[in-house]
C-alpha cells in the first residue's frame, strides 16, 4: 500500500491491533489506550510476560521509527512500558473496558512510583529501573531484572 494514501480512521480495539501488528497504525492512533490493547493482546498470545516485553519492545520501536519518533526523548521508554505490561498481567483485566478502567493502567499510574526526574531519565527511558517512591503493588512479574 503506498504510504501516502491514508487509511481510513481506526474503528476498533482489535483494528488498533491488527495495525499496529502489521505495521501500519499511524501515529496519530498510537494513544495510550493503543499500547494497553496491544500489551493486552501480546500477553494474552503468548501467556509469557518475559515474551510479551520482548516482542511489544521491538514492536513500539519499529513503529516509532517508521512514523518519525526518534529514539530517546518521545520515543520508546522501557521503564513505563515494562510497567504497563507487568500492570496488565498482575490485573487480567477481563474486558477492554476493564483495562482501561482498571487504576494501575491509568496513563499517570507509574507517577505513584516513580519520581518526575526519574522517570526522565536516560537511565530510565532505556533501561528498567526500580520505583523510587512507592513499590509496585504486586511482585516481580519478570524472571530476570536485565533489560538488553
Amino acid at each position: 500500500m503506498p504510504t501516502d494514501v491514508p487509511l481510513p480512521p481506526v474503528q476498533s480495539a482489535e483494528e488498533i491491533v491488527d495495525r499496529f501488528l502489521a505495521g501500519t497504525l499511524d501515529r496519530d492512533s498510537w494513544t495510550h489506550a493503543a499500547h494497553l490493547f496491544v500489551a493486552r493482546h501480546l500477553l494474552t498470545a503468548t501467556a509469557d510476560a518475559d515474551g510479551a516485553l520482548a516482542q511489544l519492545r521491538i514492536l513500539i520501536q519499529a513503529h516509532n521509527e517508521r512514523v518519525g519518533l526518534p529514539p530517546g526523548r518521545g520515543g520508546y521508554h522501557e521503564t513505563i512500558t515494562r510497567y504497563f505490561v507487568e500492570a496488565i498481567d498482575h490485573a487480567r483485566p477481563p474486558s477492554l473496558a476493564a483495562l482501561l478502567t482498571e487504576p494501575t493502567c491509568r496513563r499517570e499510574s507509574p507517577r505513584r512510583h516513580w519520581s518526575r526526574e526519574l522517570l526522565a531519565s536516560d537511565e530510565a527511558r532505556t533501561a528498567w529501573v526500580e520505583p523510587d517512591l512507592i513499590p509496585l503493588p504486586w511482585a516481580p512479574t519478570f524472571e530476570a531484572r536485565i533489560t538488553p
